[in-house]
């Protein structure tokens, strides 16, 4: 079905695909998803956006399947803050990813979101990690998108302090 409708919206104009969800690579047999939408001759580019936490024993299956790039979610360094944010002690995990998706030919981008008091410290951090390694750190102000119930407008650090902190430093 998804790649019946993606070749419908080839023939639109659509030419980039960006695999989401909760976490695209609990799906079953991702490869094979990714390898049917690469044989759609107007699909340009097949991205993911993930958590990371799967992608290492996957990467190489998924690039040969045609998958260029990944964005992986990553807003902390620390692993006990990581453990604290998600839930799990995977930090090593999304690093390892991170790392072998770049060995592997794909685009990374890292996607963090700031919260100001839980990781705003870390903004040098990821700004040194992108110089380098060259990898894209994209920072995302904290939404009101609040289905955990945590959102509160004190909590958004602003683009504007993102900017000022690095320029700073």
């Amino acid at each position: 079905e998804i790649t019946g409708l993606v070749s419908i919206l080839a023939d639109l104009g659509i030419e980039k695909i960006r695999l989401t969800g909760g976490e695209p690579l609990l799906r079953p047999k991702l490869e094979d998803l990714i390898n049917s939408l690469a044989k759609i001759n107007k699909i340009k580019s097949i991205s993911m956006t993930t958590n990371g936490m799967l992608l290492s024993n996957k990467v190489k299956l998924l690039k040969d399947a045609g998958l260029g790039s990944v964005n992986i979610s990553l807003d902390t360094f620390r692993p006990d803050r990581f453990k604290a944010m998600t839930g799990v002690d995977g930090l090593s995990k999304v690093l390892d990813a991170v790392d072998k998706a770049h060995h592997f030919g794909l685009k990374v981008k890292i996607n963090t979101v700031v919260v100001r008091g839980w990781n705003n410290e870390e903004i040098v951090d990821f700004a040194n990690f992108a110089r380098d390694t060259g990898h894209t750190v994209r920072f995302i102000e904290f939404m009101p998108l609040d289905g955990s119930g945590i959102w509160q407008s004190n909590l958004v650090f602003s683009k504007k302090e993102m900017v000022k902190i690095i320029s700073e430093r």
